[in-house]
């Protein structure tokens, strides 16, 4: 076998050097992954519902209840609201004048990134739920759940008078 005595490598300094670089290299990309991961993970909704614990007789528009519930978003997101339900029963979405028989509900929002039915971080919200007392009796218990896009539901108990 020949032994190459010519045979020369890398310079310690050299490889050095490229060892740093790979490893600076390596140290930002996890960096960039860690703060995307925490960035992602740090958002959320909470919606407080400050009102919900009343109901009223109501003759118009339905013979029945209505139902008042206002609060705050006071997660670091928008909440968008896609649904409300009476004892387990969703309810029809309407809006304020578009009011007729049956169980219903509708809703304002107020604050900055709020429309529709998105509450933005610090937005306020009011829904007003109307139950047909076809479906409901007086003094029954009555659970009302906001439910939201990412899934999470706000429940409050409300007994109709």
């Amino acid at each position: 076998m020949r032994v190459l005595k010519r045979k020369r490598g890398v310079s310690p300094v050299i490889a050095t050097v490229i060892l740093i670089a790979v490893a600076v290299s390596v140290g930002i990309a996890v960096a960039f992954w860690g703060g995307a991961l925490t960035t992602n993970f740090s958002r959320y909704e909470e919606l407080v519902v400050i009102t919900a614990s009343y109901a009223e007789r109501t003759d118009s528009p339905v013979t029945g209840w209505t139902i008042n519930m206002s609060g705050v978003n006071k997660g670091s997101s928008p909440a968008v609201v896609v649904e409300l339900l009476a004892a387990g029963t969703p309810l029809a979405q309407t809006s304020y004048g578009s009011l007729t028989a049956g169980e219903q509900w509708y809703m304002s929002v107020s604050g900055s990134g709020s429309s529709g039915n998105t509450i933005g971080s610090g937005g306020s919200f009011t829904i007003v739920v109307l139950l047909d007392d076809s479906s409901f009796s007086s003094g029954q218990t009555v659970q009302v759940a906001v439910m939201t896009a990412k899934g999470i539901g706000y429940v409050r108990t409300v007994q109709l008078p």
